[in-house]
């Protein structure tokens, strides 16, 4: 391949490629799977979509229909969800913290000198 000695161009070897993919089958019609919470997350195929069912609040109940929801917009649904469960955490520890800085305050207004306790309050 290239050049030999005397300039004169040898043309490259073509590359085949033997491209065999694996067959692929079809996801099942019905099915289960466990979820990490322990409960059951089955499906099943509709004319319209997938439909998705859980058994987490004790009878199963349908959560999901693909031909109703797109996949993104229940994707940014549990993002915004998970978004508002952590700032309701963090107002709640705030809450708490405001209350023990409080009961330390009070604590401290009955033991500490008046100058000592304005430094702690900084």
């Amino acid at each position: 391949m290239g050049f030999d000695h005397e300039l004169n161009y040898t043309p490259p070897v073509p590359l085949v490629v033997q491209n065999e993919a694996p067959a692929l089958t079809p996801p099942p019609e019905t099915g289960d799977v466990m979820a990490p919470s322990g409960c059951g997350l089955y499906w099943k195929m509709t004319e319209q979509g997938r439909e998705w069912f859980s058994d987490e609040c004790g009878p199963i109940s349908s959560i999901w229909h693909t031909a109703l929801v797109n996949q993104s917009t229940l994707l940014l649904a549990m993002v915004k969800e998970a978004e508002f469960q952590y700032l309701e955490a963090e107002i709640r520890k705030r809450k708490t913290e405001d209350k023990h800085r409080k009961i330390m305050d009070d604590i401290n207004a009955s033991f500490l000198p008046p100058e000592i306790l304005e430094q702690t309050r900084k």
